[in-house]
């Protein structure tokens, strides 16, 4: 079992080599006495394309998704419903913020009872939610695990300019703002065609999405704008 796959993927700085990926396929194809299960959060596609790494050619794939809402408010309520109580405001505003995130979900709720412990308190308010929601933003390692993996410069950008605008108020941002913003920070792009493919590398990734017209934007879970 392979937990953060992406980690070994060839870098500037890296001690491996994309030969590695080729050792692997050899294993995974002619060792009857292993098998494997990868995970990460890497693109499979871009990698077997950039590295020549056939080696998920016969694998079954298994995108792990967003939860549905009524699993992620299960998520929130069960674990903990002999002792601790949500309201429904509570509960509305962790799915708003994460998204039905399972990883988001989980961080809320964690940072949440421990700070009801603290204070022994036994049923959580929407306003326990934002009072703890710095906190969250503090301690969870996955936002840098966010921006720095398959992520490119212009990506990066992006994403901060999203991030500003949502520090100001905003929740949706159009192409053209964004645009605007790279212009005016000298950020000249020189295909017209990188910021499109850029926002759907993003798309793709669950990071942002479309506010249904394709020229307006919003962060995923909210959460990660926040940060």
């Amino acid at each position: 079992m392979m937990d953060e796959f992406q980690a070994i993927e060839p870098r500037l700085a890296a001690t491996l080599d994309r030969d590695v990926y080729k050792m692997l396929r050899s294993v995974i194809q002619h060792d009857p006495k292993v098998d494997f299960i990868i995970s990460g959060t890497m693109q499979m596609e871009r990698i077997i394309r950039e590295y020549e790494a056939a080696m998920f050619g016969s694998a079954l794939i298994k995108r792990i998704d967003f939860l549905d809402e009524q699993d992620a408010r299960k998520l929130i309520n069960a674990p903990v419903s002999s002792r601790i109580t949500y309201s429904k405001e509570a509960v509305d505003l962790i799915v708003e913020m994460t998204a039905c995130h399972p990883y988001f979900v989980q961080l809320v709720c964690w940072t949440l009872t421990r700070y009801l412990i603290e204070r022994g308190k036994t049923r959580v308010y929407g306003q326990d939610v934002e009072r703890i929601l710095p906190q969250v933003i503090d301690k969870g390692v996955h936002f840098d695990e966010i921006w720095a993996t398959d992520t490119d410069d212009l990506e990066q950008y992006i994403m901060a300019i999203l991030g500003e605008l949502v520090r100001a108020g905003s929740t949706n941002c159009t192409l053209d703002a964004i645009e605007s913003r790279l212009r005016s920070e000298g950020h000249i792009l020189k295909n017209p065609d990188d910021l499109p493919e850029a926002m759907q590398n993003l798309i793709n990734r669950r990071i942002l999405c479309d506010a249904g017209d394709g020229r307006t934007f919003r962060f995923q879970v909210r959460i990660f704008g926040q940060w």
